[in-house]
């Protein structure tokens, strides 16, 4: 009888249990955020600060039982594969089911924990649906890498590869049968890249870097490479072979070209741009060393300036000549092109051929249509009251606007725009409205007031009156560096100013 009245309590306590969990249910089911249609609960992942984490992931499903219903029939969100604990690769694996999956490897890397080989081998019979794999590693993961990717990744889009390995491990041409027909990136480091796949049709970006030798990878591989590629839309590259191995007269054409990077300590990045033709609307950036008084122009583009067609029309010039680094910025409405440098040995008897060198090797282009000009540090010998190079440079440009000068001696970009200080009496850049000077508060005394003065004069004399000039003082001048207008101070210092302006 007791044994009888246990059971039944019991079983009154189950119903209970039931009819609670029922009830919570329910209450829950009528609570204003539970009417968000289950299509739209994967946005409040993207909504949460810290984004789409496993950590946020799991923390939703244990909200209550429709949120744990609808985050784990949601096949999209359990697809990215770290394969650093074995039953959690065996939940997202099951949880994923069809879903295309996102593979990321790493046997060593700050900020990661390392993949566990056993988590790894739930994944390889799923290896075909990847959609993006991304691996870092040394010589057990790319002996991993090498063993379980050879089979067919139709569906691969995004596709990392940076190993530490000495010496540098060679890619095979049966890593994913040697096709990947929906490739959209790849990112190669650390391994000899003898790019095997032809089947490279729909890539759009490609980064090369990590090889320690330049001569690991050859300038024909690379053009084979990117005429396999015709999409191509972005490039970067941190290592370039010494030499190139290709005909001379090979030239091959990248039309989808946007930007293009090329950072490296190689000398002559003209190895590889000799062979490419960059298209009208790309960027071209360019970071490099180079030694002395060299001129990076010559030596870092192509000999042949009709490869540029990115440069057709440039329109605007900033030539930034620092005592350790020169910078250039070429633009106009057919692209662009920065050059960042470093200099590498520099001797300070060499700082002026260099300051020199770059500034008349932009004859390079052609710079007749430049309308704005900006120079900054650019210095000139304190006996010289003229200097050729920026006299030539300024003839050329007869269609400048604007002319901005930053931290730079004034005098002879001054002496070279005054038409009484020019053998021929011309006015050069005829057109220019616009002159602006950055200038450092402790080298305000330097400041050509009086030669500026006789140039204004000088070129309205002769009909070429200019609109605006502004003084720009950087470290604070009486006011904490207030914008002046030259007329204002040149009135407080010389009263005799007759507002030619």
């Amino acid at each position: 009888m007791h044994s009888t009245s246990v059971l039944q309590v019991d079983c009154l306590q189950r119903n209970a249990f039931e009819v609670l969990r029922s009830a919570r249910s329910i209450n829950n089911t009528l609570a204003p955020i539970n009417r968000i249609p289950p299509e739209l609960f994967p946005m409040i992942l993207q909504c949460w600060d810290g984004g789409c984490t496993d950590r946020n992931l799991i923390a939703l499903t244990h909200v209550c039982q429709r949120w744990r219903e609808v985050f784990t029939a949601n096949s999209t969100l359990w697809t990215y594969l770290k394969c650093k604990d074995v039953e959690k690769t065996r939940v997202y694996i099951e949880r994923s089911k069809a879903s295309p999956l996102k593979i990321f490897l790493c046997e060593s890397r700050e900020g990661h924990h390392p993949y566990i080989q056993d988590a790894f081998l739930l994944v390889i019979p799923h290896i075909s649906r990847a959609t993006s794999i991304m691996i870092f590693g040394g010589e057990e993961l790319f002996k991993t890498f090498t063993m379980h990717f050879s089979c067919p990744v139709p569906l691969l889009r995004h596709l990392t590869l940076h190993f530490s390995l000495n010496p540098l491990p060679v890619l095979s041409s049966t890593l994913f049968n040697g096709d990947l027909p929906s490739l959209r990136t790849l990112s190669l480091g650390g391994v000899i890249p003898h790019l095997p796949w032809q089947n490279l049709l729909q890539l759009t970006a490609f980064t090369l870097s990590g090889l320690v030798l330049k001569n690991d990878i050859s300038v024909t591989r690379l053009l084979e490479f990117f005429s396999n590629a015709p999409l191509l839309r972005e490039i970067e590259l941190r290592v370039l072979p010494k030499s190139s191995d290709a005909p001379p007269g090979r030239v091959v054409s990248l039309p989808c070209l946007e930007n293009f990077k090329i950072m490296t300590d190689n000398t002559h990045t003209s190895t590889l741009l000799n062979h490419l033709s960059i298209p009208a609307g790309a960027i071209l950036d360019l970071a490099f060393d180079f030694h002395g008084s060299d001129s990076p122009l010559p030596d870092f583009l192509p000999k042949n300036p009709d490869n540029l067609q990115n440069l057709l029309h440039i329109t605007s010039a900033h030539l930034c000549i620092e005592l350790v680094t020169i910078g250039i910025k070429l633009g106009g409405p057919s692209g662009g092109l920065g050059m960042y440098g470093n200099r590498q040995d520099l001797r300070v008897s060499n700082t002026m051929v260099a300051e020199r060198k770059t500034l008349t090797s932009l004859d390079y282009f052609d710079i007749s249509r430049i309308q704005r000009l900006a120079v900054t540090a650019y210095g000139f010998s304190m006996h010289d009251e003229t200097d050729e190079c920026i006299h030539h440079v300024l003839n050329v440009m007869s269609d400048l606007r604007a002319l901005f000068l930053n931290r730079c001696t004034d005098e002879p970009f001054i002496s070279a725009l005054d038409p009484e200080q020019n053998h021929e009496q011309l006015v050069l850049c005829p057109k220019l409205e616009r002159l602006v000077f950055y200038i450092d508060v402790e080298e305000m005394f330097l400041f050509y007031i009086k030669g500026l003065t006789d140039m204004v004069k000088g070129r309205a004399s002769k009909g070429s009156k200019l609109r605006s000039i502004i003084v720009i003082t950087l470290g604070g001048l009486m006011f904490e560096g207030e914008l002046y207008k030259l007329r204002e101070y040149v009135e407080h210092r010389l009263p005799e100013w007759d507002g030619v302006f």
